[in-house]
Protein backbone atom coordinates (compact mmCIF):
# COMPACT_ATOMS: atom_id res chain seq x y z
CA UNK A 1 0.00 0.00 0.00
CA UNK A 2 2.64 2.88 0.99
CA UNK A 3 4.41 1.95 -2.76
CA UNK A 4 1.41 2.84 -4.08
CA UNK A 5 0.88 5.86 -2.82
CA UNK A 6 4.09 6.64 -3.28
CA UNK A 7 3.95 6.38 -6.96
CA UNK A 8 0.55 7.93 -6.64
CA UNK A 9 2.48 11.07 -5.65
CA UNK A 10 4.90 10.66 -7.62
CA UNK A 11 2.31 10.69 -11.26
CA UNK A 12 0.94 13.49 -9.47
CA UNK A 13 3.55 15.32 -9.72
CA UNK A 14 4.76 13.90 -13.37
CA UNK A 15 1.45 14.99 -14.44
CA UNK A 16 1.85 18.97 -13.34
CA UNK A 17 4.88 18.68 -14.90
CA UNK A 18 4.99 17.37 -18.00
CA UNK A 19 2.38 19.71 -19.53
CA UNK A 20 4.92 21.98 -20.41
CA UNK A 21 7.94 19.93 -20.24
CA UNK A 22 10.08 19.84 -24.22
CA UNK A 23 13.26 17.47 -24.90
CA UNK A 24 16.35 19.19 -23.40
CA UNK A 25 18.97 20.17 -25.75
CA UNK A 26 21.32 18.80 -23.30
CA UNK A 27 20.13 15.31 -23.14
CA UNK A 28 19.98 14.94 -26.70
CA UNK A 29 22.30 16.16 -29.48
CA UNK A 30 20.17 19.16 -31.38
CA UNK A 31 22.86 20.23 -33.72
CA UNK A 32 22.83 20.64 -37.25
CA UNK A 33 26.02 19.39 -38.50
CA UNK A 34 24.63 15.92 -37.24
CA UNK A 35 22.35 16.21 -40.32
CA UNK A 36 24.75 17.20 -42.81
CA UNK A 37 27.65 15.63 -44.32
CA UNK A 38 30.27 14.16 -42.32
CA UNK A 39 32.74 15.53 -44.43
CA UNK A 40 31.44 18.73 -43.17
CA UNK A 41 32.55 18.12 -39.49
CA UNK A 42 35.60 16.15 -40.60
CA UNK A 43 33.90 13.06 -40.47
CA UNK A 44 33.68 10.28 -42.89
CA UNK A 45 30.95 7.72 -43.27
CA UNK A 46 33.03 4.55 -43.70
CA UNK A 47 29.73 2.02 -43.47
CA UNK A 48 26.21 2.00 -43.08
CA UNK A 49 25.66 2.68 -39.82
CA UNK A 50 29.08 4.17 -38.26
CA UNK A 51 30.47 7.32 -39.32
CA UNK A 52 34.20 8.03 -38.33
CA UNK A 53 36.34 10.83 -37.34
CA UNK A 54 38.94 11.74 -39.92
CA UNK A 55 41.31 10.21 -40.59
CA UNK A 56 40.26 6.71 -40.61
CA UNK A 57 42.82 4.48 -39.45
CA UNK A 58 42.22 0.32 -39.66
CA UNK A 59 42.84 0.28 -36.41
CA UNK A 60 40.17 2.69 -35.43
CA UNK A 61 37.22 0.98 -37.57
CA UNK A 62 38.24 -2.13 -35.54
CA UNK A 63 38.24 -0.75 -32.27
CA UNK A 64 34.48 0.98 -33.38
CA UNK A 65 32.94 -2.75 -34.83
CA UNK A 66 34.37 -4.32 -31.33
CA UNK A 67 32.39 -1.60 -29.66
CA UNK A 68 29.52 -2.39 -31.59
CA UNK A 69 29.62 -5.99 -31.14
CA UNK A 70 29.90 -5.74 -27.26
CA UNK A 71 27.06 -3.40 -27.14
CA UNK A 72 24.69 -5.76 -29.05
CA UNK A 73 25.53 -8.62 -26.74
CA UNK A 74 24.49 -5.97 -23.80
CA UNK A 75 21.82 -4.65 -25.65
CA UNK A 76 19.72 -8.14 -26.84
CA UNK A 77 19.45 -9.40 -23.21
CA UNK A 78 15.80 -6.80 -23.26
CA UNK A 79 15.15 -6.90 -26.89
CA UNK A 80 16.90 -10.06 -29.42
CA UNK A 81 15.88 -8.30 -32.39
CA UNK A 82 16.07 -4.58 -32.13
CA UNK A 83 13.84 -2.53 -34.03
CA UNK A 84 16.01 0.47 -34.14
CA UNK A 85 19.73 1.18 -35.36
CA UNK A 86 21.04 4.56 -34.71
CA UNK A 87 23.92 5.62 -36.80
CA UNK A 88 26.91 5.65 -34.63
CA UNK A 89 28.84 8.34 -34.42
CA UNK A 90 32.37 8.30 -33.10
CA UNK A 91 35.00 11.12 -32.03
CA UNK A 92 38.62 10.37 -31.08
CA UNK A 93 39.24 13.41 -30.43
CA UNK A 94 37.68 16.26 -27.97
CA UNK A 95 37.84 18.76 -30.51
CA UNK A 96 35.86 16.82 -32.91
CA UNK A 97 32.72 15.78 -30.25
CA UNK A 98 32.87 19.34 -29.13
CA UNK A 99 32.54 20.55 -32.62
CA UNK A 100 29.08 18.60 -33.10
CA UNK A 101 28.28 19.66 -29.81
CA UNK A 102 28.33 17.59 -27.53
CA UNK A 103 28.95 19.29 -24.35
CA UNK A 104 30.28 17.81 -21.09
CA UNK A 105 28.35 14.06 -21.14
CA UNK A 106 30.44 11.28 -22.49
CA UNK A 107 27.68 10.11 -25.20
CA UNK A 108 24.47 11.37 -26.29
CA UNK A 109 21.36 10.22 -28.16
CA UNK A 110 19.60 12.34 -30.84
CA UNK A 111 15.99 10.18 -30.88
CA UNK A 112 16.66 7.09 -32.69
CA UNK A 113 19.16 8.07 -35.32
CA UNK A 114 22.32 9.05 -34.27
CA UNK A 115 24.60 8.20 -31.39
CA UNK A 116 27.78 10.86 -30.59
CA UNK A 117 30.43 9.01 -28.73
CA UNK A 118 32.99 11.38 -27.30
CA UNK A 119 36.69 9.93 -26.62
CA UNK A 120 35.98 9.63 -22.69
CA UNK A 121 32.51 7.38 -24.11
CA UNK A 122 34.38 4.22 -26.10
CA UNK A 123 32.59 1.90 -24.09
CA UNK A 124 30.68 -1.19 -24.93
CA UNK A 125 28.23 -0.50 -21.82
CA UNK A 126 27.94 3.67 -22.79
CA UNK A 127 27.31 2.30 -25.96
CA UNK A 128 24.24 -0.04 -25.37
CA UNK A 129 23.44 2.64 -22.83
CA UNK A 130 22.12 4.99 -25.63
CA UNK A 131 20.95 2.32 -28.11
CA UNK A 132 18.24 1.54 -24.98
CA UNK A 133 17.18 5.28 -25.74
CA UNK A 134 16.96 5.00 -29.01
CA UNK A 135 15.05 1.52 -28.73
CA UNK A 136 12.68 3.14 -26.04
CA UNK A 137 11.93 6.20 -28.48
CA UNK A 138 11.45 4.25 -31.29
CA UNK A 139 8.97 2.01 -29.95
CA UNK A 140 6.50 4.57 -28.04
CA UNK A 141 7.18 7.32 -30.79
CA UNK A 142 9.28 10.22 -29.94
CA UNK A 143 5.50 12.19 -28.75
CA UNK A 144 5.17 9.55 -25.62
CA UNK A 145 8.95 10.26 -24.41
CA UNK A 146 7.38 12.91 -22.19
CA UNK A 147 5.33 10.08 -20.67
CA UNK A 148 8.06 8.25 -19.32
CA UNK A 149 10.06 9.62 -16.47
CA UNK A 150 13.45 10.22 -16.72
CA UNK A 151 14.72 7.91 -13.55
CA UNK A 152 13.17 5.00 -15.74
CA UNK A 153 14.53 5.91 -18.99
CA UNK A 154 18.13 6.68 -17.93
CA UNK A 155 17.85 3.98 -14.85
CA UNK A 156 16.79 0.96 -17.56
CA UNK A 157 19.80 2.18 -19.94
CA UNK A 158 22.18 1.74 -16.85
CA UNK A 159 20.57 -1.72 -16.43
CA UNK A 160 21.36 -2.57 -20.12
CA UNK A 161 24.99 -0.48 -20.19
CA UNK A 162 26.14 -2.35 -16.98
CA UNK A 163 28.54 0.57 -16.38
CA UNK A 164 31.14 0.19 -13.12
CA UNK A 165 30.55 3.74 -12.26
CA UNK A 166 26.94 3.77 -12.42
CA UNK A 167 26.36 0.20 -10.73
CA UNK A 168 24.52 -0.74 -7.80
CA UNK A 169 28.16 -1.08 -5.64
CA UNK A 170 28.56 2.68 -6.62
CA UNK A 171 24.69 3.27 -5.40
CA UNK A 172 26.15 1.51 -1.84
CA UNK A 173 29.15 3.92 -2.08
CA UNK A 174 27.29 6.90 -2.33
CA UNK A 175 25.51 6.15 0.80
CA UNK A 176 28.17 5.10 3.24
CA UNK A 177 29.80 8.35 2.31
CA UNK A 178 26.78 10.03 3.54
CA UNK A 179 25.91 11.72 -0.06
CA UNK A 180 21.71 12.11 -0.40
CA UNK A 181 20.94 11.15 -3.65
CA UNK A 182 18.13 12.86 -5.14
CA UNK A 183 14.89 11.39 -4.86
CA UNK A 184 12.70 9.92 -8.06
CA UNK A 185 10.11 13.00 -7.54
CA UNK A 186 13.33 14.85 -7.96
CA UNK A 187 14.17 13.10 -11.47
CA UNK A 188 11.19 13.30 -13.57
CA UNK A 189 11.63 15.33 -16.39
CA UNK A 190 14.54 16.17 -18.90
CA UNK A 191 15.11 19.72 -16.79
CA UNK A 192 15.59 17.68 -13.68
CA UNK A 193 17.52 15.16 -14.55
CA UNK A 194 20.04 17.88 -16.25
CA UNK A 195 19.84 19.81 -13.05
CA UNK A 196 20.50 16.95 -10.60
CA UNK A 197 23.54 15.87 -13.14
CA UNK A 198 24.61 18.91 -13.06
CA UNK A 199 24.56 19.06 -9.40
CA UNK A 200 26.11 15.92 -8.62
CA UNK A 201 28.79 16.22 -11.37
CA UNK A 202 28.13 13.18 -12.58
CA UNK A 203 28.97 13.84 -16.43
CA UNK A 204 32.70 15.11 -15.02
CA UNK A 205 33.75 11.83 -13.44
CA UNK A 206 36.75 10.43 -15.25
CA UNK A 207 36.10 6.31 -15.87
CA UNK A 208 39.39 6.26 -13.65
CA UNK A 209 38.11 8.77 -10.77
CA UNK A 210 37.71 7.36 -7.25
CA UNK A 211 34.97 9.96 -6.97
CA UNK A 212 31.33 8.12 -6.65
CA UNK A 213 28.70 8.66 -9.34
CA UNK A 214 25.76 9.83 -7.69
CA UNK A 215 22.18 10.44 -10.31
CA UNK A 216 22.89 7.37 -13.14
CA UNK A 217 23.49 4.93 -9.67
CA UNK A 218 20.51 6.04 -8.23
CA UNK A 219 18.23 5.74 -10.64
CA UNK A 220 19.83 2.53 -11.46
CA UNK A 221 19.21 1.33 -8.30
CA UNK A 222 15.39 1.84 -8.71
CA UNK A 223 15.30 -0.39 -11.98
CA UNK A 224 17.07 -2.81 -10.89
CA UNK A 225 14.94 -3.42 -8.03
CA UNK A 226 11.85 -3.36 -9.92
CA UNK A 227 13.53 -5.63 -12.98
CA UNK A 228 14.53 -8.18 -10.36
CA UNK A 229 10.60 -7.98 -9.53
CA UNK A 230 8.74 -8.41 -13.08
CA UNK A 231 11.65 -9.60 -15.03
CA UNK A 232 12.92 -9.04 -18.53
CA UNK A 233 9.40 -9.71 -19.72
CA UNK A 234 7.64 -7.26 -17.21
CA UNK A 235 10.09 -4.51 -18.88
CA UNK A 236 8.88 -5.33 -22.88
CA UNK A 237 5.11 -5.48 -21.51
CA UNK A 238 5.30 -2.30 -19.75
CA UNK A 239 7.32 -0.63 -23.01
CA UNK A 240 3.86 -2.59 -25.24
CA UNK A 241 1.22 -0.72 -22.90
CA UNK A 242 3.00 2.57 -22.98
CA UNK A 243 3.39 2.36 -26.82
CA UNK A 244 -0.52 1.77 -26.64
CA UNK A 245 -1.30 5.22 -24.79
CA UNK A 246 -1.24 4.02 -21.32
CA UNK A 247 0.00 5.61 -18.35
CA UNK A 248 2.98 5.06 -17.53
CA UNK A 249 3.09 4.80 -13.77
CA UNK A 250 0.02 3.15 -13.91
CA UNK A 251 1.22 0.15 -15.81
CA UNK A 252 4.65 0.19 -13.41
CA UNK A 253 3.24 -0.58 -10.41
CA UNK A 254 0.30 -2.94 -11.72
CA UNK A 255 2.85 -4.93 -13.28
CA UNK A 256 4.96 -4.86 -9.70
CA UNK A 257 1.63 -5.94 -7.83
CA UNK A 258 0.51 -8.81 -10.27
CA UNK A 259 3.67 -10.23 -8.91
CA UNK A 260 3.41 -9.67 -5.35
CA UNK A 261 0.11 -11.36 -5.38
Amino acid sequence: MKMWIYFQRLRFVWLIVSAGMALSACTTVSKARLWLAPAMSGMQRVEPGLVLETPVLNSTLARAHGLQNAAAQLFRVVWPEPQSSPELWLCQTEVCYQRLGGGSPKAQSLGYSRTLLSPRGHSAGILAHEWWHAELWHRIGLTKVSGIPRWFDEGVAVWVGQETRHSENMYQRVLAKGIVPPRLDELVTFKDWNEAVGRYGDHLKAFDSEDVNVVYPTAGHEVRRWIGLVGVEGLRRLVDQVATGRDFFTVYVALEQEVRR
